[in-house]
């Protein structure tokens, strides 16, 4: 190997290594993070979502899941479960806002903010009077939590 050859060598793979390094924080910033948290005070409740970030930021929340969720109805207080398929919006100061409607006009509403480049959630779910077979339910505002699922 002559001189010139191995100079030009190590100036491609400097140069290759540099493109490495320019190229790891813009694919390190992409991906989606499960969470899985609870309604707060109520520990045998289930909260678990999916956060998506681009370039370093979170952009949206999707596969909400709430199980267990305090309701309250004409006959007492029941758990109930709650999921939602459509993915929502999160703004760049990381606050999400749904509302989520059944053909029946029953509502739910889930709202909070995203916190720590998408790892922590905290937020609050409710909805408006619904017919919960044949008696009349609906439940109140309560916090949950969540953080970024352990593998």
């Amino acid at each position: 190997m002559t001189e010139r050859t191995g100079t030009a060598l190590k100036r491609a793979s400097t140069f290759c290594l540099l493109l490495l390094i320019a190229a790891a924080p813009a694919y390190a910033g992409s991906g989606k993070i499960r969470h899985s948290g609870a309604v707060v005070d109520v520990p045998e409740s289930k909260v678990t979502l999916r956060i998506t970030i681009k370039k370093g930021r979170p952009t949206k929340l999707s596969a909400f899941r709430a199980t267990g969720v305090p309701t309250r109805c004409e006959t007492g207080e029941f758990l109930f479960e709650f999921k939602s398929l459509n993915p929502t919006r999160i703004t760049r100061k990381g606050n999400f806002k749904e509302a989520l409607k059944n053909p029946d006009g029953s509502k739910l509403k889930i709202s909070g903010t995203v916190r720590r480049r998408g790892k922590r959630v905290s937020g609050f779910i409710r909805t408006n009077e619904f017919d919960g077979n044949g008696m009349i339910c609906r439940v109140p505002k309560q916090k949950f939590r969540t953080a970024k699922a352990r593998p």
